[in-house]
């Protein structure tokens, strides 16, 4: 902009002051789209440089603009959350395989398809809360509701998981099974869900998939696990965590402290509500000590689930400190 007025990149010798723009500037966030909207109501990209004496020589330009739009205001009030039956700290065990023998921890995570009634119910008579994971996310060749999903719903496969594809969550028919899914975890007796894969908006999914169709989505699960009673966490997302938090009654967490992205759960905390972290490695009781301290609970584990550690009792007065070649790094949690 010259004088505040729209310029038009070109290569002619009589508007040098654009013609010999050399070195361009990425300008990131926007914060009003109202300087990039003209007269006429187009949307006009402006690139800016502090170089007027080397010349362009373009080959090439993409230019791509997105837009985020306000997460859309539900038509009525979300349900309410059901009674809790968990509070911030609690122990638990992530048992998607069914591996465990017996529990001794508080919380018990099985997986919704292949845990059936009677089994909820044994672990419920011993006092026990129970979560039933399920992917809200994804496709699994191997589920009995696999005929359900239309086809132009499922999408590119799921990194390293085989039979494993990224769904459309704007699909009404994909919305129509998570409904039924939440059912079953009814029927069965589960005192709430654990909905995992939905952060498609970070991941090359086959669709344009946007943070606000994934608040909007993952909305839509909480609104519907509370109708019928169930509690609901947020599983990852950390990008949105905060902005989420409202609409869950716990979060599950893997690999936090991997990615540096433990911050971003704080607010769960705050609420009083429970975090429960995975980290797949073996047990580092300084890690206990810091997640603890945090109000984390936490389980170490391989990938495959089949092998899962727990923290000593009474880590939380522990030295949270880490090993230098841990402190050159960001740390996960918040600066106090």
């Amino acid at each position: 902009v010259a004088k505040r007025k729209w310029q038009s990149l070109s290569k002619t010798s009589k508007n040098t002051n654009v013609d010999r723009w050399g070195m361009w500037k990425r300008v990131t966030p926007i914060q009003s789209m109202d300087d990039y909207i003209n007269g006429k109501g187009d949307i006009v990209i402006r690139l800016i440089s502090n170089n007027d004496f080397d010349e362009i020589g373009i080959d090439y330009m993409n230019l791509s603009l997105g837009i985020e739009e306000a997460l859309p205001t539900p038509s009525s009030p979300p349900a309410p959350s059901p009674p809790t039956v968990i509070s911030k700290g609690d122990s638990f065990v992530y048992d998607l395989p069914g591996k465990q023998s017996t529990y001794d921890k508080k919380v018990i995570f099985i997986d919704l398809f292949d845990t059936n009634k009677k089994d909820i119910a044994s672990i419920r008579s011993m006092g026990k809360v129970v979560i039933c994971y399920f992917s809200a996310g994804s496709f699994e060749d191997w589920r009995s509701d696999k005929s359900a999903f239309p086809i132009n719903a499922v999408g590119n496969p799921l990194g390293e998981w085989p039979g494993e594809f990224w769904l459309d969550i704007m699909n009404d028919d994909v919305r129509t099974i998570m409904k039924a899914r939440m059912d079953l975890a009814k029927n069965k007796g589960c005192h709430g869900v654990d909905p995992d894969n939905v952060d498609g908006f970070d991941n090359d999914t086959g669709f344009s998939i946007l943070k606000w169709q994934t608040k909007d989505y993952i909305q839509f699960l909480a609104s519907q696990a509370h109708e019928r009673g169930l509690l609901i966490g947020l599983k990852n997302s950390a990008e949105i965590a905060t902005q989420v938090e409202q609409y869950f009654d716990f979060a599950v967490v893997e690999e936090c402290w991997e990615y540096n992205e433990c911050c971003q759960y704080i607010s769960f905390g705050t609420q009083m509500k429970p975090v429960f972290a995975i980290e797949y490695r073996s047990v580092k009781q300084k890690l206990c000590a810091k997640f603890e301290n945090n109000g984390f609970s936490t389980n170490f584990a391989n990938y495959a689930l089949d092998q899962i550690w727990f923290c000593p009792e009474e880590t939380r007065h522990l030295d949270a400190s880490v090993s230098d070649k841990e402190s050159s790094r960001k740390l996960a949690f918040c600066s106090k």
